[in-house]
């Protein structure tokens, strides 16, 4: 790498796959003019594997990049942006979106046992992300039907990366992820928020819904 020709010009974010096979990193783009951009970056052949502006990918020049994940073996990958979140496979192909209730917020994460992308997989409660909204709320979106699963509301606004984990071992009375049932800790996420700390959200099994 080349440090000083990256010229990353606003905020960027990195992401990893599960199996450290890819690494993707995006970039805001600060104004219509300069554009984000998404760079992903193969480990087996230590080379960067495809690179594009935001704008090429949703087609809106003027789109950020407010949030950045790729699954375990990063043929999937989540971005956030100003106006929806989208989604895309290893090529960097758009297979997906998902327009936001209101403009803003930040984060986008991917359920960490989300299977190997293929189009059209059956949906489950694995295929699944999370998006910060400016609206004081986490979206549950299918990755599968590119539709919400569900809302989860929050104090502060997330203006930071999201990431997501299992329950903790002293979660659902001691259980841990061991527990099954409406009532128990699936996941927790972690995210930045305005207020300037960090915000922990159990998600329950009943906050994932059906889908229509």
């Amino acid at each position: 790498w080349e440090i000083e020709r990256l010229a990353m010009r606003d905020t960027t974010f990195v992401a990893a796959s599960g199996d450290r096979e890819w690494v993707a990193f995006g970039e805001g783009g600060t104004d219509a003019q300069e554009a984000g951009r998404i760079t992903l970056w193969n480990s087996s052949t230590a080379s960067i594997h495809s690179r594009l502006l935001v704008a090429d990918l949703v087609n809106n020049a003027s789109e950020r990049v407010t949030g950045l994940d790729l699954n375990f073996d990063g043929s999937l990958g989540a971005a956030s942006g100003d106006m929806a979140s989208y989604y895309w496979s290893t090529d960097l192909r758009l297979q997906g979106s998902v327009t936001k209730n209101v403009a803003g917020g930040a984060g986008a994460v991917l359920h960490p046992n989300l299977p190997s992308f293929t189009p059209g997989m059956p949906s489950s409660d694995q295929t699944l992300s999370f998006v910060g909204q400016a609206d004081n709320t986490i979206r549950i979106l299918d990755t599968t039907h590119f539709t919400e699963r569900g809302e989860l509301h929050i104090r502060d606004i997330i203006t930071g990366p999201l990431r997501v984990g299992p329950p903790l071992p002293t979660d659902n009375n001691g259980t841990g992820s061991a527990c099954a049932g409406p009532d128990c800790v699936i996941l927790k996420l972690y995210a930045i928020t305005d207020a300037g700390g960090v915000v922990v959200v159990d998600v329950f099994g009943r906050d994932i819904l059906d889908l229509n």
